[in-house]
């Protein structure tokens, strides 16, 4: 009877640990090569918000050990919501910044990506195909390189993996990890604070966030602060520690110079943008049938606008593309020249085929569409996500 008692007691023991595996726990113990990276974030989730970041840990399993040469790294971090419209879903993004011990910034190359401490947990939650964003940037890295050296072989956009994502060990979904279009990707130089306290400006990044005048490149509210982070429908992405006149008036004088008589601008633009990068974006943008990247989605960057005021385009979320609309329902209609003329220095470029313009987009096309933009270039790019 005791040994009756006693293994009945050790199968309910047994029963009950199994129950309270976590899942991730139990991915942990079938992971295998064929498995995708898996991440566990820990954070108190009643705590989370866009505004404020908060503590949390990081843990990734990677059976290729990208990261730091591990299968398992760990690493403290702090974390919050990333997004905008996207927040309204269950599913959200997630930006984390990884900490050293002391709670400073910790830069750790993950996935063999780059070091760098500014992460991004993209939650896809209105692609159903969950990789439009992945794909159109491998084909815009590709397509377009900075025209001028970077510590990271003069990439222009983002790198990213798929990983399966916990949150404190339950499952919570396909994510792609990804780093960030920031200064040190595009190789821009660092601000310095002067004696007085003041910056000297050097290197600037603007983000397009809403659809404005001064998105579209055709003017602006002269009442707006020059003392905020966000002017105009553009966010200061750096130097963002300081949101100054300063900081802005590169980019007002870039628009400024849009709206220019067009002969003049004729002759200046290309003091003002790389041709190459301005044909190689608009072929994008109307290949891919990209509709919330014009400009707004879109960075404007410049190394040091005390040496050229040269600005490169690069784009951000690119989620409403082939065919996907911002709710998640599928965009009938094809981007047309319309649509990429609504954006004054388009226009410009366009409309009135400055240095053949639109000879140039016919020529570029006609290249990439027979090798990285061919039908069974894209299609193999799709179907290798989708076999992951």
């Amino acid at each position: 009877m005791t040994k009756r008692i006693f293994l009945i007691f050790s199968l309910f023991s047994l029963a009950f640990s199994v129950m309270a595996k976590t899942q991730w726990e139990t991915a942990i113990a079938e992971y295998n090569e064929y498995s995708l990276p898996l991440v566990n974030v820990e954070t108190n989730t009643s705590l989370l918000s866009k505004e404020k970041y908060i503590p949390g840990h990081i843990v990734i399993c990677d059976h290729e050990m990208r990261t730091e040469g591990k299968l398992f790294a760990s690493f403290d971090c702090k974390i919050r919501y990333r997004g905008a419209s996207s927040l309204k879903y269950e599913k959200k993004s997630f930006a984390i910044k990884l900490l050293d011990s002391d709670g400073e910034d910790l830069d750790a190359n993950i996935f063999g990506i780059r070091k760098e401490n500014d992460w991004i947990l993209d939650a896809m939650a209105i692609d159903r195909i969950r990789m439009r964003n992945r794909v159109c940037f491998d084909i815009w890295n590709e397509i377009s390189r900075t025209p001028y050296p970077t510590d990271f072989d003069n990439r222009n956009g983002t790198l990213g993996y798929f990983v399966e994502v916990y949150l404190n060990g339950e499952y919570h979904g396909l994510y792609c990890m990804t780093d960030k279009i920031d200064r040190k990707l595009l190789g821009l130089k660092k601000a310095k604070e002067l004696s007085d306290g003041s910056p000297y400006v050097r290197g600037v990044l603007y983000k397009g966030e809403a659809w404005t005048d001064a998105t579209s490149m055709r003017g602006y509210d002269t009442s707006e602060s020059f003392d905020e982070e966000t002017w105009n429908g553009w966010e200061l992405q750096y130097p963002d520690d300081y949101p100054c006149f300063d900081a802005w008036k590169p980019l007002m004088s870039l628009i400024d110079f849009c709206n220019t008589r067009n002969a003049f601008f004729k002759l200046h633009y290309r003091h003002h943008f790389y041709y190459d990068n301005l044909v190689d974006y608009a072929i994008f943008i109307m290949a891919h049938n990209i509709i919330d990247n014009n400009v707004k989605n879109t960075h404007f960057s410049c190394p040091d606008i005390n040496v050229s005021e040269t600005f490169l385009i690069t784009p951000w979320d690119l989620d409403c593309s082939l065919g996907g609309l911002y709710e998640g329902s599928h965009y009938e209609e094809y981007t047309k020249v319309s649509d990429l003329t609504s954006n004054y220095l388009f226009y410009q470029l366009y409309m009135y085929n400055v240095d053949n313009f639109r000879g140039s987009m016919k020529e570029r096309w006609q290249e990439l569409s027979s090798g990285i933009m061919s039908p069974n270039s894209f299609n193999s790019r799709l179907d290798a996500y989708a076999k992951r």
